[in-house]
């Protein structure tokens, strides 16, 4: 069981642009997440219990609908044609991982903390991608990350990365410190 810090001053534990990818055909993409470091970040995380965690955007990495990827045989694979449309499956085993991530997270802080999750550019593509599809009939259901995540369920606070109208697209911690994407 955590214990609660004897202090006023509030613990802000902050991760960036960790590119969850699951392996595709067996290749593990480029600048993917680290397993193991992961697994430290979060075994900190714990022991230091604190009342805010930060995910600062970039939390899927999309190696299979990025044009780096063009040449490396990766963009739109998966493991078996069978499976269906590879794009929609390789979506699904990614948000199954951060599903998972999402479990150790909650499990390692308080249950008082605070927690956001700031949209990156990797996340605005499938954004952008999902308004720009005009095919009628597709299931765009995994092109919603903030759903797939089920972050309102879990009680995660959603950042966007651009501004909308009067929305904010930061997290103001001090008057003097804001932090974003």
């Amino acid at each position: 069981m955590p214990r609660h810090r004897k202090s006023s001053t509030q613990l802000t534990v902050i991760f960036p642009d960790i590119h969850f990818a699951h392996s595709v055909n067996g290749v593990r993409p480029l600048d993917r997440h680290d397993p193991k470091a992961v697994s430290i970040a979060m075994q900190i995380t714990k022991d230091l219990c604190p009342d805010r965690h930060i995910q600062l955007g970039d939390l899927i990495h999309l190696a299979y609908l990025s044009h780096w990827n063009i040449d490396r045989d990766m963009k739109g694979t998966v493991t078996s044609e069978k499976e269906g449309d590879p794009i929609t499956m390789n979506l699904k085993n990614d948000h199954a991982l951060i599903n998972r991530y999402f479990d150790h997270l909650q499990a390692a802080v308080p249950r008082y903390a605070e927690l956001h999750q700031f949209e990156g550019n990797h996340e605005e593509a499938l954004r952008s991608i999902r308004n720009m599809n005009h095919r009628r009939g597709e299931d765009l259901s995994q092109w919603f990350p903030e759903r797939c995540w089920r972050l309102q369920e879990r009680g995660i606070k959603w950042m966007p990365y651009q501004r909308y109208g009067d929305q904010k697209n930061y997290l103001e911690l001090t008057k003097y410190l804001h932090v974003f994407h």
